[in-house]
């Protein structure tokens, strides 16, 4: 990498106090589609941070003093949150970001059109409460998920009265069983990431759910999946 290539910032901004934990969230989403450039990114528009993947997508509403809608690759932003940074700077192709130890990170910044999000967040559908007994199995599930680390994903079925959480890895998988759940739609199966399932339901078990989409609204950021019923409902 030519870093004398890069631009130096010359006034750093503070970060939002949540923006690191955004971040953190929204990267999960995004798609790993290499042909799909702008949806393997992250989106930072000035007042809110998204990610998706065209199966899932998650909007953190903030103020993020960014003065321009840049979208960042997904593989570069992540490590934000790790490095605890605290401060930001734009200039013309890059976004930096500050730690209280001085270490810089730049990410290289893009203007591709992004996707209007808006109008898939927006649906009415059922409440259904998740129970907060889906963090310990999505945790024992992400066992063998993981073992993909390009695509660590779980996956929920959801029946009548009852979900389960299964986890499919090289060396084995998980089935969590059935638990009881005040749902009486028809049966639909999701795919997500363990850790943003892990987070959802620690902060907000409620979600809206329809035949086609769930969502998760927790004030302040939102998560919509795409559903589809499963080839067979056997129950198994």
């Amino acid at each position: 990498l030519p870093i004398d290539k890069i631009e130096s910032p010359e006034k750093w901004t503070k970060l939002p106090d949540d923006f690191c934990e955004a971040s953190g969230l929204d990267h999960l989403c995004a798609s790993r589609d290499a042909s799909m450039f702008n949806i393997t990114s992250v989106h930072i528009a000035p007042k809110w941070i998204e990610a998706m993947d065209n199966t899932q997508l998650c909007r953190w509403r903030m103020e993020t003093g960014i003065s321009q809608s840049t979208i960042v690759r997904k593989t570069a932003i992540k490590h934000i949150t790790t490095l605890g940074m605290t401060h930001f700077a734009e200039t013309g192709n890059w976004l930096h970001f500050k730690n209280g130890a001085g270490l810089i990170l730049s990410c290289r910044r893009y203007f591709e059109e992004y996707p209007k999000l808006s109008p898939f967040i927006k649906f009415e559908g059922d409440t259904l409460t998740l129970p907060k007994g889906l963090m310990d199995e999505t945790d024992r599930a992400s066992i063998f998920s993981s073992e993909h680390t390009d695509n660590n994903l779980v996956v929920v079925h959801l029946e009548k009265g009852r979900t389960k959480i299964e986890g499919l890895g090289i060396s084995g998988e998980y089935d969590s069983g059935w638990r009881k759940v005040d749902y009486q739609g028809p049966n639909i199966t999701f795919s997500i990431a363990p850790q943003l399932l892990m987070d959802l339901v620690k902060r907000h078990n409620d979600c809206i759910i329809n035949q086609e989409r769930l969502k998760v609204d927790g004030g302040n950021y939102v998560y919509v999946a795409t559903l589809h019923q499963p080839d067979s409902g056997n129950g198994k």
